[in-house]
């Protein structure tokens, strides 16, 4: 059953045309991700199909049966309450436990952006609706709480719209894909992988036919120059087919060139970390961290929300100090920060000066020829008159790939990259990867993005959040079967009791389900009674709690009886949490 109907739908914003007469439909229950360059329009598309913006033309034809919620990709939150504030739903505490944010009494301002999405997908998760839309959901969430969203989408029944740059989220999820591109919208029945097959399929048969049609052009030019001055009317229909040919809609050419920059020579000492160690608060990130770097090093570094990885990759940079320990760097190690703010960008600059200006004019390869700024932009993307724009009028994720321009520009032998795939689409993700591929120096790079991990860095640098940095050897889907197979055998060491376990570092611990409880204990007798009676304490809970909530609404009800309900009302909402806090922790043993 279709549930919504897009047809022929055109969107301006400025002088800029993001879409033009693009329809599609979505059928109950449909799971499809949309990808596109940033600033091609996919946010400002989920906006007007979920009310919150209007197309110049078209329309968006909504079923009656329709109920949407809406993720935006930074959530907005009124007022600086506490967390419980925000929770809409004992549904929506549930989530938060399942998610790892287990303080409500914080306010929101004060968690960290990855606790806020998480605070904001709790309530969307909860919310009794048919159709979600979710515009970058994985920004800023650890891997483990990726992976719990994962498996959480894969089993909703309801339809599904996704925007993200997670290629392994959007293989195991989608089963469709949308491209805008052009300012046009196509569509591919299939999973992630099924996409790039046809697509490139697509562009084969598209480069064949330009290549015929660039002959046929050359062809009718050659004619017409041997033809007398004479306009007869064959003659003007070859000169009609003629200029048709000239004004036809190219295909978009891949620029070509060596990505394996030459970069600045490495020393012996390239970069080496002494008993590093530093604490917030009460909170202990890490502590007497010893590493020296090699040559062509690339590691990633994963950690759950808050462990620290952000203060790390600032003080081996000099933006922090550390509280004991020293970090000290070679005489050539030359640092490239993509930070996660791009905060020095000059907005009233054009794209092209500002990297010729801060960048430089020219980065070498290692075969010796020379890449100019401009050609570096267009690769990444900023074509033609795009780079005589005003920084200021470029969208977030623009703003984003000018700066890792700038950052490859600057020719860094150490290259360090704080969350890279945040803002970035997956075509540049690509082209990123493919320059770290080939990149001669070291590489540092914090992500959440499995696929990314995979593709750059082939060890790990793990943060625990309990204070602990571990070493890990191979890349993060080899890390994540590691913790798989060690769950494996941790069942089967409970049989022998006296035998020894395995030591392996972890994600997280308790404070985030990274990966799911390396130890499952079963029930006992006591336990599964405790269960069946939270089974039914609950519910009863909650019937009283709307009750109370409705009787507190009453406008006629006596003071001294709103005061003991009140009372009971608060105690009430204290024993929901409560409960469903040890009714989780049971559930994740069945």
């Amino acid at each position: 059953m279709n549930i919504l109907s897009v047809d022929r739908i055109t969107k301006t914003i400025g002088d800029k045309e993001l879409f033009k007469e693009i329809s599609f439909g979505l059928n109950e229950g449909e799971k499809s991700g949309l990808i596109g360059v940033n600033g091609s329009g996919k946010t400002t598309l989920f906006r007007i199909i979920a009310g919150l913006d209007e197309p110049d033309s078209g329309l968006v034809v909504r079923a009656r049966a329709l109920s949407i919620s809406f993720l935006p990709q930074i959530p907005e939150f009124e007022g600086d309450f506490s967390v419980n504030h925000y929770i809409k739903t004992d549904r929506a505490r549930a989530i938060l436990h399942e998610l790892g944010v287990e303080n409500r009494e914080v306010k929101i301002s004060e968690l960290s952006v990855g606790m806020q999405k998480k605070t904001a997908l709790a309530n969307i998760l909860s919310e009794e609706s048919n159709l979600l839309i979710l515009d970058e959901p994985t920004n800023h969430l650890d891997i483990g709480s990726i992976l719990w969203l994962q498996n959480h989408l894969q089993k909703s029944p309801g339809a599904l719209l996704l925007v993200t740059h997670d290629r392994y989220f959007l293989e195991n999820i989608t089963d469709t894909i949308y491209e805008l591109e052009r300012n046009e919208l196509r569509k591919y029945e299939g999973s992630y992988s099924t996409y790039l097959e046809k697509k490139a399929l697509r562009e084969e048969i598209e480069m064949q036919a330009e290549k015929k049609a660039a002959r046929l052009y050359r062809s009718e030019l050659e004619w017409l120059r041997r033809q007398p001055k004479a306009r007869g009317t064959k003659q003007k229909a070859r000169i009609d087919r003629a200029d048709e040919l000239a004004d036809r809609d190219r295909p978009e050419m891949k620029d070509k060139f060596s990505f394996a920059t030459s970069g600045r020579r490495l020393g012996n000492k390239i970069l080496e970390v002494k008993n590093l160690g530093k604490s917030y608060a009460e909170k202990k990130l890490f502590s007497n961290f010893n590493h020296a770097f090699k040559q062509r090093e690339h590691t990633g570094i994963v950690g759950p929300n808050g462990s620290g990885k952000s203060t790390f990759l600032n003080i081996l940079t000099g933006r922090l100090e550390p509280d004991t320990g020293s970090v000290i760097a070679g005489v050539n190690t030359h640092f490239g920060y993509f930070d996660q703010t791009s905060a020095e960008l000059d907005n009233e600059m054009h794209v092209l000066d500002y990297v010729r200006k801060n960048g430089g004019e020219i980065v070498e390869t290692a075969d010796g020829s020379k890449i100019e700024a401009w050609q570096m932009l267009e690769y990444f993307h900023f074509k033609g008159r795009m780079q005589h724009t005003k920084i200021a009028r470029l969208s977030g994720g623009e703003k984003r790939r000018l700066y890792l321009v700038l950052i490859l520009m600057s020719n860094p032998n150490f290259l360090i990259l704080d969350e890279p795939t945040n803002d970035l689409d997956i075509a540049t993700l690509s082209l990123l990867e493919d320059f770290l591929f080939h990149f001669g120096g070291c590489i540092l790079v914090s992500s959440h993005d499995r696929y990314f991990l995979d593709r750059v860095a082939d060890s790990l640098l793990v943060l625990d959040g309990n204070g602990k940095i571990e070493f890990f050897t191979g890349n993060c889907s080899e890390y994540l079967e590691s913790l798989e197979t060690l769950k494996s055998q941790n069942r089967k060491s409970r049989s022998a009791p006296g035998e020894g376990r395995k030591e392996l570092p972890m994600i997280a611990e308790k404070t985030a389900p990274e990966i799911g409880e390396l130890r499952k204990i079963k029930f006992t007798n006591k336990e599964k009674q405790e269960f069946q009676v939270l089974e039914i304490e609950i519910p009863a809970l909650e019937k009283e709690k709307l009750e109370l909530e409705e009787f507190l609404a009453s406008p006629a009800a006596d003071h001294r009886e709103i005061s003991r309900k009140g009372a009971r009302l608060a105690e009430v909402t204290n024993l929901i949490d409560t409960k469903f806090a040890r009714w989780n922790e049971l559930s994740d043993r069945i």
